[in-house]
């Protein structure tokens, strides 16, 4: 492309974003190791943490925020005039509806409101002699799930809030073997399908490390009846960002594939946990991350890069991500087509906003430098929002883990 060539066409995307006032949303970002909030399109970045901070999350009504800090898991209002609230280490996870905070403590699994009464309620109480291994809500927020383990048995139970809880399946291991003739031990739960029928878990071989770091297999549970079934024929990572579900439908969307590396084998699909069945919406050729539904649930956004196979790292692992591009495709896998193609970036991790007009995404440039923009999706047009997201550019954050950087660390839309 010549000089006058690349100066008209970027004119023309300058003047077609011009028209619009860009995306409305609220970003929570991590800069200069603090966490900040911006509402777009008008609003000022203000500071929330003091201090190193990451992992911003936003309650369900943006009211809040929460960060993990040295290693402690704070809430603040984003909406000013009071003090951080100090939840001291652990695992935390917002109600997917409501401004309701779900942790465990030495008694058991708690419910800490930030609106309403009661405060704090204790919804599971934990066996004597046992321990909550995972813990996740479903999916409207009305009911939260628990493994917990005793006497070498992992036991699946269920709570819906405001009701006592109920034994889901006894000795999870054993149940699940005679169905699949699997011998293994460790699950963890990942949430519920949409229509909260079924819990979905990981199973975990073995519980190691570095065998799960190669992609785990997923079962669904029914809720009411315990039977499980096998969810996925193949293994996926169990990275968040790999696994998207949406109001519109009750099927899952993850990347299948198993080995660590992320620029291959990694194939974006359909799974439906009420009957098993499985659907590959890509091909062998394309690597696929990070999918995101639409909020109709028409259209499924991701970024992808050509396979290149095993490659473990170094020159051809660097150069396969930074050709990752959004992608945009129908619910079906049909109407595929390219999204994004600038090549001095390599994009990932789209959010659609609420109104569907717009996807934000992370970039990365060629210096492992990070900055949030907007494409807007019925033509393309490009917009930077925040100049510089994450700390200074290191020279092995394009490496992540096998290629996959953590997003949720350094950013989140509502």
């Amino acid at each position: 492309m010549t000089l006058r060539v690349f100066a008209i066409a970027a004119l023309i995307t300058s003047f077609a974003i011009g028209q619009e006032s860009g995306p409305v949303a609220k970003v929570a970002y991590l800069h200069n190791q603090k966490i900040w909030i911006k509402e777009r399109p008008n609003g000022e970045p203000r500071q929330m943490s003091q201090g190193f901070a990451e992992f911003p999350r936003w309650s369900p009504s943006g009211k809040w925020l929460s960060f993990v800090q040295n290693p402690n898991f704070f809430v603040v209002s984003t909406e000013g005039g009071s003090t951080p609230v100090n939840f001291g280490p652990g695992e935390f996870r917002w109600s997917p509806t409501r401004d309701e905070l779900a942790f465990v403590d030495e008694v058991g699994l708690n419910v800490r409101r930030f609106e309403g009464a009661p405060l704090q309620e204790l919804v599971f109480q934990m066996p004597r002699g046992a321990s909550i291994s995972s813990f996740d809500w479903n999916f409207d927020g009305s009911a939260l799930a628990v493994i917990v383990v005793q006497n070498g048995l992992s036991n699946l139970w269920s709570t819906t809030l405001g009701e006592k809880p109920a034994e889901v399946v006894h000795d999870i291991n054993v149940r699940q073997s005679r169905a699949f003739r699997l011998a293994h031990i460790g699950f963890s739960l990942a949430g519920s399908s949409s229509d909260g029928r079924y819990w979905l878990m990981w199973r975990h071989p073995s519980n190691s490390a570095s065998l799960a770091a190669d992609g785990l297999s997923m079962f669904s549970v029914n809720a009411v009846s315990g039977d499980i079934q096998l969810l996925m024929p193949q293994s996926a990572l169990v990275h968040s960002d790999f696994f998207a579900r949406t109001s519109q439908r009750t099927d899952l969307l993850i990347v299948a594939g198993d080995n660590r590396e992320t620029w291959t084998n990694k194939r974006l699909t359909l799974a439906e946990p009420s009957t098993g069945k499985t659907v590959a919406l890509t091909d062998t050729k394309a690597a696929v991350t990070t999918p995101a539904w639409s909020p109709d649930g028409r259209l499924i956004a991701y970024s992808a890069a050509t396979d290149i196979g095993s490659a473990g790292g170094g020159t051809p692992a660097r150069n396969a991500v930074f050709e990752r591009r959004l992608w945009l495709m129908n619910a079906d896998g049909t109407g595929t087509h390219q999204l994004t193609s600038d090549t001095r970036y390599r994009d990932e991790s789209p959010h659609w906003t609420s109104d569907g007009r717009y996807i934000l995404f992370l970039r990365m440039d060629n210096q492992n430098r990070t900055s949030l923009w907007a494409v807007q999706v019925d033509n393309g047009a490009t917009q930077k929002l925040i100049d510089e997201i994450g700390g200074p550019a290191d020279s092995g954050a394009w490496f992540g883990y096998y290629g996959h950087v953590d997003w949720a660390r350094i950013f989140s839309a509502f």
